[in-house]
């Protein structure tokens, strides 16, 4: 059964994929003081941008299988950004994905240059971040100490 709607309720990878994400879906992943953020590319695999806060000095654009980004998460397909802007086609948002594989994008940044700003310009063209709205992102901040979107 394929997904409707912009957003779908958190599921555990294993109910997840039965949602049979599509070929530019943002997926959104629950890591308690965060959310990490991906593009579904098809067959099972998602081009992220890996500078997870422990990760954060070795931060670049990478393709991997779903389930090993998804790891014990629970996660969800948000394109609730489609509201407010346009979404580019699926071959497009998977070519701007694919364009990235490798590229180092800078300091990884929760507030201002992390996976949901690469996300959301993939499939919206827009740079930027949500999550430094998030009520608990002050102290996701001290926790991690991780600092500055492009």
């Amino acid at each position: 059964m394929k997904h409707c709607g912009l957003v779908t309720a958190w599921l555990a990878y294993e109910e997840f994929i039965i949602s049979e994400p599509i070929p530019g879906d943002l997926l959104e992943f629950s890591r308690n003081l965060y959310q990490h953020w991906a593009v579904y590319v098809g067959g099972g695999e998602v081009i992220h941008f890996s500078g997870e806060p422990q990760n954060k000095k070795n931060a670049k654009i990478c393709r991997d299988k779903l389930s090993e980004v998804a790891g014990k998460s629970q996660l969800r397909i948000n394109n609730e950004f489609d509201k407010k802007h346009r979404p580019h086609s699926e071959d497009e948002i998977v070519r701007r994905a694919e364009s990235q594989i490798g590229e180092m994008l800078g300091n990884y940044n929760v507030i201002s240059d992390n996976c949901e700003c690469f996300a959301k310009w993939c499939r919206n063209g827009m740079y930027l971040s949500e999550q430094k709205n998030a009520s608990h992102l002050d102290y996701a901040i001290n926790a991690v100490g991780v600092a500055t979107c492009k």
